[in-house]
């Protein structure tokens, strides 16, 4: 579990990495003073075993093999 911050780019918008169970997301922020609160709110919400924010609904792609079968 690990909460980081930091820019892609070095002129860009700051960026919140979040890793938890293997699945990692990333959100921006904007300013480096956002991306240090949302930080901390999200490493909060870790330490509570609240990792709602971690599922994110996929689009339903089809994959190869779906696509072949048809």
């Amino acid at each position: 579990m690990a909460v980081t911050i930091r820019r892609k780019r070095k002129n860009g918008p700051w960026f919140v990495f979040v890793t938890f169970q293997g699945k990692r997301r990333s959100y921006s922020a904007g300013s480096k003073e956002p991306a240090i609160r949302l930080q901390k709110v999200l490493q909060g919400e870790l330490a509570l075993g609240k990792a709602g924010f971690m599922d994110t609904k996929a689009i339903a792609t089809p994959i190869f093999r779906d696509v072949r079968m048809r």
